[in-house]
């Protein structure tokens, strides 16, 4: 059985709210409780924030996550970036479903979590320079990271991930996940390959997935989506899709 690995996003769309949950582990807890206590200037440094204003609004966010207040979202509906505006657009019910069973989002705050988990609204990816229990948050969350891969080995895992979240495992475990990578190819036959192209093609690529409810490798790499077609190659554990511009 296939399985998707996706990172999490900055952007956010705070619509369709659920009901305040409690954090539901103790990692979690121990982040919040950490963020929490950041002052204005702190945030400002963290968040590399130009104004004020968005390093208030993420404290207060902190302080809603941390008393209970904070609404909750399922994660695949608050995700908003570009990867994950070109996954949900026309997505059908049996698709929506087929990413259900099949698909996980990386976070800094919850660890990997099903992309219909509710989760709150906040800011936090393994750049940011803060330090949990003396640990950066890429070693905070190694170890959870690499025993998900090691309870899932016998799963086709397909990343989908930038290499922020890719680093997150250990080597060994990252020799399990099958990358896929996306280049345009100009008239002139040059392959060019950026952060939008990839972006797009993550959420281009797992919405056909999903759309054909793909079973095996084999499926995957019968698709076509976007312009996109798959290219053999001789790299191990990787698949190329590349369109025309």
């Amino acid at each position: 059985m296939l399985q998707f690995l996706i990172p999490s996003a900055k952007e956010m769309v705070e619509e369709k709210p659920k009901n305040t949950v409690k954090l539901r582990s103790d990692k979690t807890t121990t982040i919040v409780k950490e963020m929490v206590q950041k002052d204005i200037p702190e945030l400002l440094r963290l968040y590399h924030f130009k104004k004020e204003e968005a390093a208030l609004k993420e404290q207060q966010r902190w302080k809603d996550i941390y008393s209970g207040n904070s609404s909750t979202y399922k994660a695949i509906e608050l995700y908003n970036g570009l990867m994950y505006r070109s996954l949900k657009t026309n997505l059908s019910s049996n698709a929506l479903e087929y990413l259900t069973q099949t698909t996980y989002i990386t976070t800094a705050l919850y660890g990997i979590i099903p992309i219909n988990d509710t989760i709150h609204p906040h800011r936090l990816d393994f750049n940011t320079s803060t330090l949990i229990n003396n640990q950066s948050l890429k070693q905070f969350w190694k170890e959870e990271y690499d025993n998900f891969l090691k309870s899932n080995e016998q799963e086709a895992m397909i990343s989908l991930l930038s290499s922020e979240f890719e680093n997150i495992f250990s080597p060994e475990q990252r020799q399990q996940l099958i990358k896929i990578k996306f280049y345009e190819q100009t008239s002139s036959g040059k392959l060019k390959q950026h952060s939008t192209i990839s972006k797009k093609g993550r959420g281009f690529f797992l919405h056909a997935a999903a759309e054909n409810e793909c079973q095996t490798i084999d499926d995957l790499k019968k698709l076509t989506f976007e312009g996109y077609h798959f290219e053999e190659s001789e790299l191990k554990n990787e698949l190329i899709f590349i369109r025309s511009v």
